[in-house]
């Protein structure tokens, strides 16, 4: 049981991880982008070491906040915890 939810937070984690991401450089080349033409010493690079490092702590964080109330979650039996609901 608590294998599948750390498995869904995993996923969800990860997926709110890549759009993130892929919205933020969307949008950082476009505004760079609209910059680059009244200033032509503008040039748009993505720091990717930076932005793996970020990715990696926002994912040990989420699997951090999710592992204390899962481990607390998977100590209750399910009809116990329908029957105090």
């Amino acid at each position: 049981m608590q294998l599948s939810f750390l498995m869904e937070s995993c996923f969800i984690a990860l997926l709110g991880i890549a759009i993130g991401i892929a919205l933020g450089i969307g949008l950082s080349r476009n505004v760079i982008g609209g910059f680059a033409e009244q200033f032509p010493g503008v040039r748009y690079e993505i720091p990717w070491l930076q932005l793996l490092v970020l990715a990696g702590l926002v994912y040990l964080s989420s699997l951090l906040t999710t592992y204390l109330p899962v481990r607390q979650a998977s100590r209750i039996h399910p009809a116990e915890a329908l029957r105090f609901a």
